[in-house]
């Protein structure tokens, strides 16, 4: 699951959506909001597990000011994480070719704020704009019921 926005309907979208034990991924601009309003919106978050990859806008976070660091699991400019058989590359930036992008990987990003309809712009089939101004409901994507049967028929089509 994945977000990036800070005010207060999507904490109600993230906490109606993740349980304390599930596993939430933000994919950048936290800080959107402004910084001051970090650690407010995160000590607002139920779920105990949270991954920050750092956008634009997380300027502070990245040179963790005042120790900002401390309220997320981990902080990184990109993930690639596995669950369960599938693989996932996960940036704030979308980018055409990614790791595994030939072996079936998918590509997750957030720095777009697309329209639901405008999800898949990045022109690659298994990418997808994940941010919650992407979804339909403004609340993060469930990985395993939402994104994996959006892209999972798709074949990566390479731009060479």
């Amino acid at each position: 699951m994945t977000g990036v926005q800070t005010c207060a309907l999507p904490i109600y979208n993230i906490n109606n959506n993740v349980k304390k034990e599930d596993v939430l991924f933000i994919l950048g601009d936290v800080a959107f909001g402004g910084f001051e309003n970090v650690r407010l919106f995160m000590d607002r978050i139920i779920c105990d597990e949270v991954h920050l990859v750092l956008g634009n806008h997380d300027k502070h976070i990245k040179i963790n000011r005042d120790g900002i660091k401390n309220c997320f699991t981990t902080v990184s400019t990109r993930l690639e994480v596995q669950i369960d058989e599938d693989m996932f590359v996960m940036d704030h930036y979308p980018i055409r070719e990614w790791e595994g992008c030939h072996k079936g990987w998918y590509m997750l990003y957030g720095h777009q704020h697309n329209t639901p309809d405008k999800r898949f712009s990045n022109g690659d089939v298994r990418s997808m704009d994940v941010g919650f101004d992407s979804h339909p409901e403004f609340r993060p994507y469930h990985i395993k019921r939402e994104i994996i049967p959006l892209l999972k028929n798709k074949v990566y089509q390479s731009h060479h």
